[in-house]
């Protein structure tokens, strides 16, 4: 009788630590070293303020120009997707959205002329788009690195109020692996 509990419990046990194993990736929450800042311009002042009042730990902000250039150009929210089929189909020109305010989306340019991001300048670019009185833009990328990791979930409401700041056109968290 000893031997059967013996064996219910060491296969019990085998089960708990292999299924909780597969499980654990699952139930560890994600966390974040920082974030890319994609903006219009390097005014950090309001965004500084944003991340002292509300993260929960201390941080540093870098210009980041080690990737190279990525432009975007804003069009009007009204004629983005007209836009965005013309410029692919006449120009090949390929474009993405990144954020709609106030009537107005800012896009980023991906593939164009057959080239990949950072495989073209913003002169060869702007041509092309005079035909559509659009302008390309360089933007200011910012990296803001976290002293301490945080939480993704500690962070979420941050990434939403910087998102809502004019100046900011994307918030990319920096998610670390598990």
């Amino acid at each position: 009788m000893n031997k059967k509990y013996l064996i219910i419990i060491v296969v019990l046990t085998i089960v708990a630590v292999y299924g909780g194993g597969l499980l654990y990736p699952y139930c560890v929450k994600p966390s974040a070293g920082g974030f890319m800042l994609a903006m219009s311009d390097e005014n950090l002042s309001e965004v500084e303020v944003i991340l002292r009042e509300n993260l929960p730990t201390s941080f540093t902000t870098e210009k980041v120009d080690w990737i190279g250039p990525t432009y975007y150009t804003v069009i009007p929210s009204s004629e983005f997707n007209g836009l965005n089929e013309i410029l692919w189909d006449n120009e090949s020109i390929m474009i993405t959205a990144a954020k709609q305010e106030n009537g107005a989306t800012y896009a980023f340019f991906h593939s164009c002329f057959g080239k990949r991001e950072r495989e073209y300048n913003i002169t060869e670019l702007q041509e092309p788009l005079n035909k559509y009185s659009l302008e390309a833009k360089e933007v200011n990328q910012i990296y803001v690195q976290f002293e301490d990791n945080v939480r993704l979930s500690e962070i979420e409401e941050i990434l939403h109020l910087l998102e809502n700041e004019s100046n900011v056109i994307k918030v990319s968290p920096d998610v670390l692996e598990r």
